[in-house]
């Protein structure tokens, strides 16, 4: 009887220490205040914007009478705060802040300088105590939202402008990267127009965009860099700033020892292709290309004793205009006109 007594008080006992604890960790303690208007902390304010990096708080912003840029680290094994780097060069409040990894950022909010309501975020490094510009907000600038981060993403949405004007949109940040520039590729040919650029915070590619620049006409599919270049027909079809060139490695029939010659021409769509070639025996490609920049017609062919002779046939559906006819020998590209007339 005695033995089980004490089992029972004995298992009492443990049940109240567990309790003890379960209360003492869910509990408020006091610590180092903010708002002593001394050097060794932040002042009293609202609207400021937090973090934590590591085993360290960080507090920053916010109004207190003034608008503010002052930022705190605070340290909880001293229960002390330390001042670092102002956040930046615009006084602000109801910024947002979140933290990646060793990496803390902050941004948007209002101030005293126009625009009013800002969208750009900032990087505080603890290791340097410095600050880096980083890519802006993809939304519109608005104070008052909502900043977090899981893993190794940040995310910010909601927000006001003006008290009246909320928002609902929410985004996602890559830290890993900062912006990605992007070209809207009108006609899908796999080149952007430079002029019309985008950074896209989200470093995720919108429909409709590319990374790849540097076309000249974003209305016209065969034109693009590293198109081929039609002579005489008032284009840059490869968008390298020359109209109507013919090109590295192609020579003129004016300025090649080999003479290219095309009969009859004007065509009705059959011709001849006569190559005089200072190369004795060798292969060549002949190719047809129209003002769009099109082959419509290719055929292999062999130089024999220097001389090359062809029979061409261009479909029935090849519409009437200039053609290009080149004649590839090695690294030589060979070049004339022919005009189909039905």
């Amino acid at each position: 009887m005695v033995k089980q007594f004490l089992l029972t008080a004995a298992i009492l006992l443990l049940v109240l220490i567990n309790c003890h604890s379960s209360f003492a960790q869910d509990t408020w303690v006091q610590k180092s205040d903010v708002g002593s208007y001394t050097a060794n902390g932040p002042t009293a304010r609202h609207a400021a914007v937090s973090f934590s990096i590591g085993s360290n708080g960080y507090l920053g912003t916010g109004y207190d009478g003034a608008l503010r840029k002052d930022f705190w680290e605070y340290n909880p094994s001293t229960n002390t705060w330390m001042q670092k780097a102002d956040c930046g060069e615009v006084p602000r409040s109801g910024a947002i802040g979140f933290s990646i990894g060793s990496k803390g950022f902050i941004g948007m909010g209002h101030g005293t300088n126009g625009p009013y309501y800002y969208n750009d975020i900032l990087e505080f490094d603890p290791d340097g105590n410095t600050w880096t510009q980083k890519s802006d907000f993809a939304g519109d600038g608005r104070a008052e939202a909502i900043g977090f981060s899981i893993e190794s993403r940040g995310y910010i949405g909601t927000g006001d402008r003006s008290f009246n004007f909320p928002f609902n949109d929410f985004w996602e940040y890559n830290a890993s990267c900062d912006g990605l520039v992007v070209y809207p590729d009108a006609d899908s040919d796999g080149y952007g127009d430079d002029a019309n650029s985008i950074i896209d915070s989200a470093c995720v590619i919108p429909e409709g965009y590319i990374i790849y620049n540097g076309d000249c006409d974003d209305t016209n599919p065969n034109i693009h860099p590293g198109t081929p270049e039609i002579p005489n027909n008032g284009i840059d079809d490869n968008c390298n700033g020359e109209i109507d060139e013919f090109g590295v490695g192609i020579s003129s029939i004016e300025n090649s020892a080999s003479i290219l010659s095309v009969f009859p021409n004007p065509t009705d769509g059959a011709f001849m292709l006569f190559l005089n070639s200072e190369n004795e025996i060798s292969e060549a490609e002949i190719e047809v290309i129209n003002a769009l920049g099109q082959v419509v017609f290719s055929q292999s062919s062999t130089i024999r004793k220097g001389k090359l002779q062809a029979e061409i046939q261009l479909s029935d559906d090849a519409a009437e205009g200039m053609y290009l006819v080149k004649l590839i020998v090695r690294d030589h590209v060979y070049a004339a006109q022919i005009n189909l007339q039905k």
